[in-house]
């Protein structure tokens, strides 16, 4: 999905009363990195996750991504750390 894509799906999943979003994946590509810092940016009132694997690498670019949302944004990681 393009950034105005995920864009418009998280407008509508606001619109529906979901308070938290899992936006991307921000080591994955460029665009996702875009994708979650546009919807940390636009939804500042609702929890924004970006996943990452439990790597220095991973969590510091999904922690960069999310450095606009308010403090209840957080990033969810997708293994346990033994496995990196």
């Amino acid at each position: 999905m393009t950034v105005d894509e995920k864009l418009r799906m998280a407008r509508k999943l606001v619109e529906l009363g979901v308070d938290i979003l899992e936006a991307g994946f921000p080591i994955a590509s460029q665009g996702d990195f875009d994708s979650v810092e546009a919807i940390a940016r636009e939804f500042p009132w609702v929890q924004v996750a970006a996943l990452a694997r439990a790597c220095p690498l991973d969590v510091e670019r999904a922690a960069r991504a999310l450095e606009c949302a308010d403090v209840r944004a957080f990033t969810r990681l997708s293994q346990p750390a033994i496995f990196t």
